[in-house]
């Protein structure tokens, strides 16, 4: 579902030229989909062989970094690579945000139009895929270094009460 609808995003943004008017990208939009969920499914034909491989591995290596950014695997998966006592801190942290109403729901486009998904955002940022939508690169990492920079300040206040 998640490959779906990054290819729903990168789909819009190629369709957004000023010849064609909102309501004709959105059908021709809602077509494609139809048709790609008819023929495909959930399962993208591109979702098989190496590359869409899951490496778990005991510790972080060079190599598999390469190969996870160089898009020859999905992911890469190391169990216990952060602290479990400062995970689940971190995770109540952000499950509070999200009770406080600090997320957004980040909307998908299908078939019937835009709804929302199971996907929520927190921060001041776009999530990556709708930055690449945009091509917004150099605005996402900007504000994503502001956010990792205001959170440690928050963490290092919190820590020191």
């Amino acid at each position: 579902n998640i490959k779906i609808q990054i290819a729903r995003l990168t789909l819009s943004s190629t369709m957004n030229t000023p010849r064609t008017s909102s309501q004709t990208r959105a059908v021709a939009m809602r077509q494609f989909f139809e048709w790609l969920e008819t023929r495909f499914g959930g399962v993208l034909p591109m979702d098989v062989g190496p590359s869409a491989e899951i490496m778990v591995r005991d510790s972080l290596r060079s190599k598999d970094l390469e190969r996870l950014f160089q898009h020859q695997a999905t992911a890469l998966h190391v169990p216990n690579y952060f602290p479990k006592a400062s995970a689940i801190e971190l995770g109540n942290q952000l499950a509070l945000q999200v009770k406080d109403g600090k997320a957004r729901n980040w909307k998908v486009s299908t078939a019937r139009g835009l709804e929302s998904s199971d996907v929520f955002t927190l921060g001041a940022h776009v999530p990556y895929n709708v930055a690449v939508a945009n091509q917004s690169f150099n605005e996402y990492y900007s504000q994503v270094q502001k956010e990792f920079r205001q959170r440690r300040r928050d963490d290092s206040s919190n820590t020191a009460k």
